[in-house]
């Protein structure tokens, strides 16, 4: 034969990966290959910008940020026990949809509800507000790739990916 039958080979070590990691890593990968937008990334990107831009500049800086995390999570914890729980978070298509309209609520929710489970740092299903604040903060850094301390609406549309 001129050419030889592959062989299998088996590798005597393994990396166990979890499907969710596995996945994340591989939209990611994909998003970065092709400019690839997670659905409803643009979406939230606006409301965002909608909600927390008080100048109306189409930037965000840190202030603006802060404030508006402060005043989100007051509106996320309705019942005011100073946590967002699982009720709450399910709740968030009807909360958000009242001031952007059901259409973006459906986009938009989805993504609000993976960071608030990702917030929630003690895995006690519920987010509490020095959680929310830290973990927030924190993607403020993630979001801000150029370390301007402002964030733009571009920077803000790879916030679902920023949660991986």
């Amino acid at each position: 034969d001129r050419f030889p039958v592959a062989r299998s080979i088996e590798c005597p070590y393994s990396f166990p990966m979890k499907k969710p990691l596995l996945i994340s890593a591989l939209l990611f990968s994909f998003s970065q290959l092709f400019a690839f937008e997670i659905p409803g990334a643009s979406a939230l990107a606006d409301v965002i910008l909608e909600r927390f831009d008080e100048n109306d500049d189409g930037v965000l800086d840190t202030g603006e940020w802060q404030a508006g995390i402060d005043e989100g999570f007051g509106q996320l914890d309705q019942d005011g026990n100073g946590s967002i729980d699982e009720v709450e978070k399910k709740n968030l298509d009807g909360l958000i949809g009242e001031e952007v309209g059901e259409g973006k609520a459906k986009l938009v929710s989805p993504i609000i509800t993976t960071a608030l489970r990702s917030f929630d740092e003690n895995d006690d299903d519920a987010v509490s507000e020095e959680e929310f604040s830290k973990k927030a903060n924190d993607l403020f850094k993630k979001l801000d790739t150029n370390s301007d301390a402002e964030v733009t609406k571009q920077e803000l549309k790879q916030l679902p990916l920023k949660l991986l």
